[in-house]
């Protein structure tokens, strides 16, 4: 089903020989320079010696490496798209923190109530809670998912 076990032990003993040999010529430029030469020279020929070499698709590598292959049939499908914080309350907006809201109100020009007089945003002569006879603001109740 796998990979032959007696080349990827191989393979991981190059790789690790390899590692060795970049760490210990890590602070030699010259013989850095060398051993590269000498990679190059191997490279070359292997590719001389391999007429048709594997290939690099990178599904292809993959699959080597980790010893997979591609599966013909899709067993485990994408999740489907989840609900956005807020998403359910209005479409098109999002949750706004305090900061947001206090920032918004600040930068409405300040109108005076016609009940009270005062320099407000808070209320109108409509919603003036000195008034008697406005209308009270009505405070939104929590949405609750069950």
């Amino acid at each position: 089903m796998g990979k032959n076990l007696t080349i990827e032990r191989l393979t991981n003993e190059a790789k690790f020989l390899v590692d060795d040999c970049l760490f210990l010529l890590s602070k030699d430029e010259g013989r850095m320079g060398t051993y590269v030469e000498k990679l190059k020279k191997l490279l070359d020929e292997v590719k001389a010696d391999m007429p048709n070499p594997p290939s690099r698709n990178t599904g292809d590598v993959i699959g080597g490496i980790f010893s997979i292959s591609i599966p013909n049939q899709v067993d485990v499908k994408n999740p489907t798209k989840a609900v956005n914080k807020g998403e359910h309350l209005k479409k098109g907006e999002r949750l706004k923190s305090e900061r947001e809201k206090a920032v918004k109100v600040r930068a409405k020009p300040m109108k005076v109530c016609g009940y009270c007089e005062e320099k407000t945003n808070e209320h109108t002569k409509t919603t003036c809670p000195k008034d008697p006879k406005a209308r009270k603001k009505k405070k939104a109740t929590p949405v609750i998912d069950v």
